[in-house]
């Protein structure tokens, strides 16, 4: 009983230190200007399950695991609305051009919203938004962290998009919920939600690499209302991310 009550305290105490970010991971280059942003892709991509600890992780997520099918509801339902939120916050600064999808030549409405099936047993799908192109390769993972998302987006996908559209640069949006961990058990588990920006030069080269994250909440996993709750601070995910692109574009 000690130890599941210390290591629920703990849970509370990083929840509570923890704070919502926007981090700077890649800096546009001294010299170079951004006049106008292509966005090129929005993406939703399936939730990030807990890891660790191992078996109190695998409790949690089977309360995640059986909400799946509302959890991606919630998603497609608001993929519009958070698409045009983020963008409209950004064109505050910067003009946001949002390009006209060449993903499949067959479909009748290529500017039209659409799904990709990935290798994810329970959130087998991912979400773009209107406009969007399909720039990040999900075959060699059913689930894209942080670290390998640049990697999933090669050099000549980039060089070809923007070679398609005649642009100076390409900028992609990849969105999910998040479980930074669980507690004894799985009872409880941080959740938060997490904005990955990369923005291109038409050679495919990084200029710009941002990570926005809300402030990790402590949810019971079998709730749908909580995870809502975090879904619903996207607005103020988006005003941190407006302001740290402002810093980055003054300073050149």
């Amino acid at each position: 009983m000690v130890k599941y009550l210390l290591s629920f305290l703990c849970l509370i105490y990083l929840t509570s230190c923890a704070t919502s970010k926007v981090k700077v991971v890649k800096q546009l280059p001294i010299g170079v200007g951004l006049d106008t942003l292509y966005q090129s892709a929005f993406i939703i991509g399936p939730l990030k399950q807990a890891v660790f600890p191992l078996l109190d992780a695998a409790i949690f997520n089977q309360k995640l695991q059986m909400r799946s099918d509302e959890i991606m509801n919630l998603q497609q339902e608001d993929l519009a609305y958070i698409e045009n939120l983020l963008r409209t916050k950004l064109q505050e600064i910067v003009p946001i051009v949002r390009l006209r999808s060449q993903f499949n030549s067959k479909n009748t409405h290529p500017s039209a919203s659409f799904q990709v099936k990935v290798d994810n047993q329970h959130f087998p799908v991912i979400f773009y938004a209107k406009d969007s192109d399909h720039l990040i390769n999900f075959s060699t993972r059913n689930e894209i962290s942080s670290m390998s998302l640049p990697d999933s987006i090669s050099q000549s996908n980039i060089q070809n998009h923007t070679l398609d559209h005649d642009i100076p640069t390409s900028m992609i949006i990849y969105n999910r919920l998040a479980v930074l961990n669980s507690s004894v058990l799985g009872i409880s588990g941080n959740m938060r939600l997490e904005t990955y920006i990369f923005i291109y030069d038409r050679n495919g080269r990084l200029l710009i690499e941002l990570h926005g994250f809300t402030k990790p909440e402590l949810i019971k996993g079998n709730r749908l209302k909580e995870i809502e709750n975090i879904w619903h601070q996207y607005d103020l995910l988006a005003e941190m991310i407006k302001e740290k692109l402002q810093e980055i574009l003054i300073k050149n």
